[in-house]
């Protein structure tokens, strides 16, 4: 296209993969190390989930999931010296996707547990 067109941008709007990992003390590795990390942590949801059901009601485990999110994040944030609230104009933007995944998610995941599904191929739908 032509530089008067405004369909593209003249300048890159990312970092390359080749400058990050070539920059003295690169930081692409972490990246990846943080990724793998999650996903490790959130293969354990569904067998925990089940676990946790053995005990109790699938509603107060998604409840008690919510409550141990919402502490580790207010100690990070306090932590971080970051807002606990997000700015006033995406506040309800960020309620509709917590109440999605911090409530949607492990209520519905808990109550597909319940009635017999198996992790495992609950793990493969998610």
């Amino acid at each position: 296209m032509r530089d008067e067109s405004s369909a593209t941008l003249t300048s890159p709007i990312a970092v390359g993969r080749e400058s990050s990992a070539r920059a003295p003390g690169g930081t692409a590795w972490r990246g990846t190390l943080l990724a793998g990390l999650g996903v490790l942590s959130f293969s354990g949801s569904f067998p925990g989930t089940v676990f946790a059901m053995e005990g109790f009601d699938p509603y107060l485990v998604a409840i008690g999931r919510a409550v141990v999110a919402v502490v580790a994040a207010a100690v990070f944030l306090l932590v971080a010296r970051a807002p606990l609230l997000p700015p006033r104009e995406h506040l309800w933007s960020y309620l509709v996707i917590a109440a999605g995944v911090v409530f949607g998610f492990p209520i519905l995941s808990g109550l597909a547990l319940d009635a017999g599904a198996d992790t495992s191929h609950a793990a493969v739908v998610v």
